[in-house]
């Protein structure tokens, strides 16, 4: 496969109580990278689930979504046609 999803990252007041209903009602598992840093990080053994902090001013919600591709330079002419 030339590309796959890796990790999607939301935006939560909450972030520790989010990564526990995840675990909870999804069957997810709490990541050993979860850190103290303002962030919970919970998976399904194939797509991680990075719930990130508010900080002042930002919004809660959708933040990003990171794709592992095989061949970069594939990518970078493929945006460039």
């Amino acid at each position: 496969m030339f590309a796959k999803l890796k990790h999607v990252a939301i935006v939560s007041d909450q972030f520790a109580l989010l990564g526990k209903f995840y675990e909870a009602v999804f069957g997810m598992k709490s990541s050993a990278s979860t850190g103290p840093r303002g962030a919970s990080v919970v998976g399904d053994g194939y797509i991680g689930l990075n719930i990130n902090s508010r900080s002042p001013g930002r919004q809660c919600g959708l933040d990003h979504f990171g794709f592992e591709v095989e061949d970069v330079e594939t990518v970078f002419a493929r945006l460039r046609t």
